[in-house]
């Protein structure tokens, strides 16, 4: 899937079998995240979390993260800023970055998006629902953004290492 310019969302595309050199980065302290964040009670069922924050990886700025939920359904967005810098290589492959991100929530839960890509520089935002009626349904239950760690490797087709 592709990234593309904010605010358009963007689909997924599925991961390639195999893996080229990858870079990863932690990211956010908890605490900040937990200050930075505030969340709306909108109704049973209903809840808003919303934390500007600022991290680097493979020099993208990601700086926001968004998540609501309507009943089972959580929706989140991903807000990043792609240099200029990384998507003029000679090499059209090395134009190309995918990432995988983990929402981290204060009641211990944590959600891994799917591996998203992205192929141009400015700002950007990646925009998904993820029904979660299969795991308990626990979007419908209030959560709260308190942490992001984001994964990331350069070419088409790679595959973001996990985070230790």
């Amino acid at each position: 899937m592709e990234v593309k310019p904010r605010p358009a969302p963007v689909e997924p595309t599925p991961s390639l079998a195999y893996a080229a050199p990858v870079t990863s980065l932690r990211t956010l302290s908890t605490p900040a995240l937990a200050l930075a964040g505030f969340l709306i009670t909108l109704g049973a069922g209903a809840w808003t979390s919303q934390v500007r924050f600022s991290t680097r990886v493979h020099d993208h700025s990601f700086h926001e993260t968004a998540a609501k939920s309507s009943d089972c359904v959580l929706r989140y967005r991903l807000y990043f800023t792609a240099p200029p810098g990384g998507y003029s290589s000679r090499s059209e492959g090395l134009n190309y970055y995918r990432f995988r991100a983990h929402l981290k929530f204060a009641s211990g839960k944590v959600f891994t998006t799917p591996v998203f890509g992205n192929r141009a520089p400015g700002e950007r935002v990646y925009a998904r629902d993820h029904d979660t009626r299969d795991d308990a349904c626990w979007a419908s239950t209030e959560q709260k953004v308190v942490g992001l760690d984001v994964e990331a490797c350069r070419g088409q087709r790679c595959t973001p290492r996990p985070l230790p």
